[in-house]
């Protein structure tokens, strides 16, 4: 049976698919600088979308513009059994709602996905006869084959690899169908038999082989001398040999990926050298881990997407993180001395900084929530007020629509209640995330007032006291008096029911008094906030009418009785 032959048999469409020189002609060298960096994103469509997704694709970003490159976004989705369609449309999403803009690849028009760009199809199921091309190309130059072991072949195969202690997959004697017969092949796919294409490999396990990784260095690995698999029996590549084809047709220079990659590279390289292509430059990042505690030791592991909320990327968004903010956090790990510059630069554009894989640590880093929350806290206090209530009011249409309706319904005092504090202290931090805004300033709506209440008077007023401390402060207050007139009156009042009027006194003579001026005050906290941490009481009071003032505290009397 002769080469040609076997291809037709393998392929009953080969007539049909284009030459691998096709392909070369199709996709021309792109023009640009010798020192342009085309990097991409290619993730699978396999589930939700890890941070650290978001962290390599913000990395790649960030290389290929700073060097006046290209960014892709290529959909590696030839995992048929798990790839899910809902899920291109959310990384698509996900990549522009934190400002990741690829050059090229898939984004959304009118609800629905296109593509842009002279280098594709960017989705991997559909370059399916490109794939097939190079393939029918590796078969006749004699550097791939079929092969039909069995499911239940493999497993014996592995069972007896493990016990003699050897490494596991289809080399040396257990590559079976490497050097078959030609009737033996034959005689296979009469029975149709099913098959999938193998890697005749030309590695050595003995021999290494070594290449300069950008962000780990130096690296000598052990040459691939394993027949892997390079198309399915389903027909779809597997990922080792069409992101190879990729990346070489879409002209890409630098592949920076996480680090559990990094023992593949041999497999990657290799596959450039029998494809007679030059391989490009690898930059293998450190995941983001955890710490864990295991038997009683703390030990580091990368985010789990099984274990972890916080490694699905819709945690910070549900939780109300501002997009900046998760943003300037992964840039704080990608490159430590980004922090320096971020302390003196809190209105950073993101290209204001050069990054550099020699400044990437080798070592994962050490996931922290509370720093995020710290930089969320200082980007938020940096916004003025209307881009405080349009972020949460966006935020609160998707996950609150109550809140949502409220902040519509009560537009300017809501801006009232974000701004509390921010004239006194001008980049006050009330604020960590937009879920955080509705429990901080709920009291200025009577709607959720009674349902959100939280802190009860102080013990030391009694009930009775409470109830004529209300009645006489509603008859001396009205909103025209200043913040002076109003301390004298809680004062008189103080006085009135034998609370010391300031703490000093009262400190000096506790036995004299119920209490102090303290009290009274968390008391009118308590009845107008629902609440002893929130802000200043008088600027509270000042953002209410009187009548809702004063409603509120007659329905606390009223309650007291």
């Amino acid at each position: 049976m002769t080469t040609e032959l076997l291809i037709n048999k393998l392929f009953s469409d080969a007539h049909q698919i284009h030459s691998a020189d096709f392909f070369e002609q199709l996709y021309p060298e792109r023009s640009l600088q010798e020192t342009a960096i085309v990097s991409r994103f290619a993730p699978s469509p396999t589930g939700f979308l890890h941070i650290g997704g978001i962290y390599t694709a913000l990395i790649n970003m960030l290389m290929a513009r700073q060097s006046k490159g290209v960014f892709f976004l290529r959909i590696e989705d030839t995992d048929i059994v798990r790839s899910q369609k809902d899920t291109i449309t959310l990384i698509v999403n996900m990549l522009l709602q934190f400002g990741i803009i690829h050059n090229e690849g898939l984004s959304m028009c009118d609800n629905m996905l296109k593509e842009n760009g002279l280098y594709g199809p960017y989705i991997q199921t559909n370059r399916k006869d490109i794939y097939k091309s190079y393939i029918i190309q590796l078969v006749r130059d004699g550097l791939a084959y079929p092969c039909f072991l069995t499911t239940e072949e493999l497993d014996n195969i592995r069972t007896e690899q493990r016990l003699l202690k050897m490494k596991t997959g289809c080399y040396g004697p257990w590559a079976k169908w490497r050097n078959a017969r030609q009737d033996e092949i034959l005689e296979a796919l009469e029975n149709k038999e099913s098959f999938v294409i193998r890697l005749k490999s030309t590695g050595n396990g003995i021999k290494k082989i070594e290449w300069h990784d950008l962000v780990k260095g130096h690296i000598a690995m052990a040459e691939n001398d394993n027949d892997i698999i390079l198309l399915k029996s389903d027909g779809f590549p597997t990922y080792h040999l069409a992101h190879v084809i990729d990346d070489h047709l879409m002209k890409t220079t630098h592949v920076i990926r996480g680090d559990e990659w990094l023992s593949s590279t041999p497999v990657h390289l290799q596959l450039f050298n029998m494809l007679g292509w030059a391989p490009p430059n690898y930059a293998h990042i450190a995941p983001i881990e955890k710490e864990e505690e295991i038997d009683g030791h703390m030990i580091r592991r990368k985010l789990s997407k099984r274990k972890d909320n916080e490694a699905n990327i819709l945690f910070f968004i549900e939780n109300g993180f501002p997009e900046k903010s998760v943003i300037a956090y992964l840039l704080h790990l990608m490159d430590s001395s980004f922090e320096e510059f971020y302390k003196n630069n809190l209105d950073y554009k993101i290209d204001g900084f050069s990054f550099s894989f020699s400044k990437f640590s080798n070592h994962g880093a050490l996931f922290d929530l509370d720093k995020l929350k710290n930089i969320s806290r200082e980007i938020i206090s940096h916004m003025s007020i209307e881009e405080i209530y349009n972020n949460a009011l966006l935020w609160s249409n998707k996950w609150d629509p109550e809140f949502a309706f409220l902040m519509m319904e009560y537009p300017q005092l809501t801006k009232m209640a974000l701004n509390l504090e921010r004239e006194v202290q001008k980049n006050s931090k009330r604020f960590t995330t937009w879920k955080d805004i509705k429990p901080k300033i709920f009291f200025i709506y009577d709607e959720l007032f009674n349902e959100y209440k939280i802190s009860s008077f102080p013990e030391n007023i009694n009930k009775l006291d409470r109830c004529s401390i209300i009645q006489d402060f509603l008859n001396a207050f009205n909103k025209d008096i200043t913040k002076e007139t109003w301390l004298s009156i809680l004062k008189s009042i103080a006085v009135k029911y034998n609370y010391a009027e300031s703490i000093s006194m009262f400190n000096k003579n506790k036995l004299n008094y119920k209490g102090h001026i303290g009290d009274i005050m968390m008391l009118f906290r308590v009845a107008i906030c629902g609440t002893t941490g929130a802000p200043n009481l008088w600027d509270v009071i000042s953002i209410f009418e009187q009548d809702r003032l004063f409603n509120r505290l007659n329905s606390i009397a009223s309650a007291e009785l």
